[in-house]
């Protein structure tokens, strides 16, 4: 309750024409940002006029603008999940351009002032028990995939499992040769989201090397898909996988296209029928996760989502939680520094968004 009694106290604030310093405030309960006069616009996004609301949050377009508002009152996770489907039902039905729910989410983050980890919430919608994410811009995916041995189509397993409670022993067969991890930025383009190669690396007997193109698995989606989202499905037979993709040419095909996936006995078959989305499971054996890119000491990092401001320390070769280190992080479209007003160690457990910059002061 600390938390909400600070957050109501600052956001109250926000209603002014705030001039102050740029920063970011770390308390022990909140992430508060610089002040912002509200309402908070987010320019040319809208289409027609429409509003949504969930609890002290609300949205209204008005002349192709769209208006984020905070009034007071507790902002919870339901509320931020809530607003987030209510925005992106704006888009689904036409009031908002395709990417403009994904900018009201950006703007959104930079006027709240909450726990690090419900920011996270605010713009990338994903819980710790979530079924899906959108995959948007500022994300990265990492896909990884074997290399197998020249005429090889498949690789066996030997699996070893003991019969009391311990570690399970994995082998692989001969096919396999090494793995290759390449990384996709995740982009804007108009109002549709991309792919772009970014790097691709092949581990082959402990050596690591550079290639141009992948040569395993890779991301090739129709030009028609226009935003896309991950599917954790729950495994019903042994055709299943854990992870699909799933690509559409607006969000309301992309929402229709997972109530199918969700609602099939047989999601996999549902995958191979789908006629009105790209469908994609990740193949047996590979990988796809969604990342973040970091700097740390001039040093480009990727950490996992809802990874931390320790993990990208950890990432980068450091002490996960040793040393004095200043942080900046994007607001309103420029880095902003932090300070931390609260116990130093508290700076290590800040959930990243991407594109933090981190820089050590002292060992």
């Amino acid at each position: 309750m600390r938390w909400l009694l600070a957050v109501s106290a600052v956001m109250i604030l926000t209603g002014c024409a705030a001039r102050g310093p740029r920063r970011f405030v770390l308390t022990e309960d909140a992430l508060i940002p610089p002040l912002v006069r509200q309402p908070l616009r987010v320019g040319g996004v809208s289409l027609k006029s429409c509003e949504v609301a969930s609890g002290p949050l609300k949205a209204s377009t008005r002349r192709h603008n769209l208006y984020l508002r905070r009034t007071g009152g507790a902002v919870t996770s339901t509320t931020l999940r809530e607003f987030r489907d209510g925005l992106a039902g704006m888009e689904a039905n036409g009031c908002l351009m395709e990417g403009g729910a994904q900018l009201a989410f950006t703007a959104l983050t930079d006027m709240l002032a909450l726990p690090s980890a419900s920011l996270f919430l605010a713009r990338y919608g994903m819980a710790h028990d979530s079924a899906s994410i959108d995959v948007e811009p500022g994300f990265f995916l990492r896909v990884v995939s074997p290399l197998l041995r020249a005429g090889a189509s498949d690789m066996k397993l030997d699996v070893e499992i003991p019969e009391q409670p311990g570690v399970i022993h994995v082998k692989a067969g001969k096919e396999l040769e090494g793995f290759e991890t390449s990384y996709y930025a995740v982009e804007a383009s108009r109002s549709a989201v991309v792919f772009s190669l970014v790097s691709v690396e092949h581990s082959r007997m402990g050596k690591v090397s550079s290639a141009s193109a992948p040569a395993g698995y890779r991301l090739q989606p129709p030009e028609t898909a226009r935003c896309f989202r991950m599917l954790f499905l729950r495994r019903r037979s042994d055709s299943d996988r854990n992870l699909t993709l799933l690509g559409a040419g607006s969000r309301a095909e992309l929402d229709a296209a997972q109530r199918r996936m969700e609602s099939a006995a047989d999601p996999m078959a549902a995958c191979s029928d789908e006629r009105f989305a790209w469908c994609q499971p990740v193949p047996r054996l590979s990988a796809v996760a969604p990342m973040l890119r970091v700097t740390v000491n001039e040093k480009s990092v990727f950490v996992h989502v809802r990874g931390t401001i320790g993990d990208a320390i950890q990432a980068a070769g450091f002490p996960r939680r040793q040393g004095r280190w200043a942080v900046e992080r994007f607001w309103q479209g420029r880095l902003v520094p932090l300070v931390v007003s609260t116990r130093p160690e508290a700076l290590f457990d800040l959930v990243l968004l991407g594109e933090e910059r981190i820089t050590l002061l002292a060992p």
